[in-house]
C-alpha cells in the first residue's frame, strides 16, 4: 500500500501539497499571531484590507488562464505552455491599469502605513500573476516543486516578520515580509521550470491568437473567479466601512482560523482535478460525488476539534482581544466546507463545458450575497458578515447550480454517501490515469 501511494502520481502529488500547507500553517500560526499581537486588531484590519482588493485585483487579470492553463496542459502540452506565456502580456497590462487605480485609491483614502501596506501586497501580487510555472506544475502533478518554493519564500518571509516583532521595529517593516512572498516563490519556480524544460525560452514573442481564444474562453472564467471573490470577501469590505477596522481584525483571525484547514481539501481537489477533465462524463460525475463525500467527513472532524479546542488556540496565539473570533470561526468552518463543494461542483460543471454557467451562477450570487451581506453587517455587524456567508455559500452550492443541465449538481450530492459505487469508479480513474 505505501509502495502504490509513493508511486502514483495523484496520491504522491497530494501528500506533496498536505505536507506544504503543513508547514506554512504551523508557521503562519505563530509568526502571524505574534504580529496581530503587536500591531492590535486595528492594524491588523489593513493589512487585510490591502490583502483583499489586490486579490480580486489579480482574479481580473489572471482572467481564467490559470483554469485554461491547466484543461490545455493536459491536453496539448506544448500548446498549454506556450498558451500561458503569451497571456503574460495580457495579465502585464491588465495588472498595470487596475494595480495603478488601486494605489491612488488607497493613497487618497487611507492613511500612510496602509497605504504602504498596499504597495507590498500589490509588488507581490503581480509576482503571483507573472507566475506560470506554478500552473505548469499543477498541471503536470509536479506540485513538489511548488512546495519546494513556497515553503522557501514563507520561511525567509515568517523570519522577516520574527525579526520585526522581537525588535519591536515599526509596523510598516511588515511590507518586506509580504514582498518575500511573492517574489522567492516566483523566482525559484521560474529557475526550475527554465532548467528542466531547456527547450522553452524565457523570451518568448507572444502570439495573438493564444490571447485572442485566453480573452474569449476566460470571460466566463472571469466573471465567476471575481463573483466568488467578491461573495467570499463582501463581509470583509462591508465591515471596513460600516463597523470599526478593530472589528475587521477579529474576523479576519476568525477567517485564519475557520477556513486554513481547507489546505487538505484543497491538495485534494487540485490532485484530482485533471482526472475531471480527462475522464469520461460518468466518471467525472462519480470522481466529483467521491471527492464531495471527502470534504463533508473532513469539515465535520475539523468542527468538532475546534469546539473543543479553538478557545484555547485563540487566547493563547492572539489573546483576549480576539476572544469573539471563536463564535464567528464556529460558523466560518461550515461555511468553509461549503465552499470547497462548490470548487467540486464548479470544476465539474467547467469539465462539461459550463463555462457560461458558471459565470451567471457566480454573477447571480454575488449580487445576491451584497445585498444580504450589506443588511446583516448594518444590523449585526462581524456576526451578520459570518452569517451571510454562510447563506449564501448554501444557496451557491444547491439551489443555483441544481439548474445546470437537468440537475446534474443533485445527482452528484445524491450520490456523495454512495461510498461503495464511487469508491470502485475512483479506483478505475486513478489506475487508468496514473498508467497515462
Amino acid at each position: 500500500m505505501i509502495n502504490f501511494v509513493l508511486k502514483n502520481k495523484v496520491f504522491s502529488n497530494t501528500i506533496w501539497l498536505i505536507s506544504e500547507r503543513i508547514l506554512s500553517i504551523f508557521g503562519l500560526f505563530i509568526i502571524t499571531s505574534a504580529v496581530a499581537k503587536y500591531i492590535g486588531p486595528t492594524n491588523f484590519g489593513k493589512v487585510n484590507t490591502a490583502v483583499l482588493y489586490f486579490a480580486i485585483v489579480q482574479s481580473l487579470v489572471v482572467w481564467g488562464s490559470d483554469i485554461i492553463g491547466v484543461k490545455l496542459i493536459n491536453k496539448f502540452p506544448t500548446s498549454g505552455v506556450n498558451f500561458l506565456r503569451s497571456f503574460l502580456l495580457f495579465k502585464i497590462l491588465s495588472f498595470s491599469i487596475l494595480g495603478g487605480g488601486v494605489f491612488c485609491y488607497f493613497y487618497s483614502e487611507y492613511d500612510t502605513l496602509t497605504f504602504i501596506f498596499s504597495l507590498a501586497v500589490g509588488v507581490s501580487s503581480f509576482f503571483s500573476v507573472l507566475d506560470f510555472a506554478n500552473t505548469y506544475n499543477e498541471a503536470t502533478l509536479r506540485s513538489n516543486i511548488n512546495v519546494i518554493a513556497n515553503v522557501v519564500g514563507l520561511a525567509l518571509s515568517l523570519l522577516v516578520r520574527y525579526i520585526i516583532v522581537e525588535l519591536k521595529l515599526e509596523p510598516e517593516y511588515l511590507s518586506l515580509s509580504i514582498l518575500a512572498q511573492g517574489f522567492i516563490p516566483y523566482v525559484i519556480r521560474l529557475f526550475i521550470f527554465k532548467k528542466n524544460n531547456k527547450g522553452y525560452s524565457l523570451f518568448y514573442k507572444p502570439r495573438i491568437k493564444h490571447i485572442k481564444y485566453g480573452i474569449s474562453a476566460g470571460l466566463g472564467l472571469v466573471i465567476s473567479s471575481v463573483s466568488i471573490m467578491i461573495y467570499l470577501n463582501i463581509g470583509r469590505v462591508l465591515l471596513s466601512k460600516f463597523d470599526t477596522m478593530s472589528s475587521l481584525g477579529i474576523y479576519s483571525v476568525a477567517m485564519v482560523l475557520g477556513t486554513t484547514w481547507s489546505f487538505v481539501n484543497n491538495a485534494i481537489i487540485v490532485s484530482l482535478t485533471p482526472m475531471l477533465y480527462s475522464s469520461q462524463k460518468n466518471k467525472s460525475a462519480q470522481v466529483a460525488s467521491f471527492l464531495s463525500m471527502i470534504l463533508i467527513f473532513i469539515g465535520f472532524i475539523y468542527f468538532v476539534f475546534f469546539v473543543f479546542f479553538g478557545d484555547f488556540i485563540i487566547t493563547m496565539l492572539y489573546g483576549k482581544a480576539y476572544e469573539n473570533a471563536f463564535y464567528i470561526s464556529l460558523i466560518l468552518i461550515p461555511v468553509t466546507t461549503l465552499s470547497s463543494l462548490g470548487i467540486v461542483a464548479a470544476r465539474y460543471i467547467i469539465s462539461q463545458g459550463g463555462y457560461n454557467f458558471e459565470a451567471k451562477k457566480a454573477f447571480s450570487t454575488a449580487i445576491f450575497t451584497i445585498f444580504i451581506s450589506w443588511l446583516l453587517i448594518r444590523n449585526f455587524g462581524m456576526y451578520g458578515a459570518a452569517w451571510g456567508a454562510l447563506f449564501c455559500e448554501i444557496l451557491s452550492l444547491t439551489v443555483i447550480n441544481y439548474f445546470y443541465k437537468k440537475a446534474e449538481v443533485f445527482k452528484i450530492h445524491i450520490n456523495t454517501f454512495n461510498f461503495k459505487e464511487n469508491a470502485s469508479i475512483l479506483k478505475s480513474v486513478i489506475k487508468d490515469y496514473s498508467s497515462r
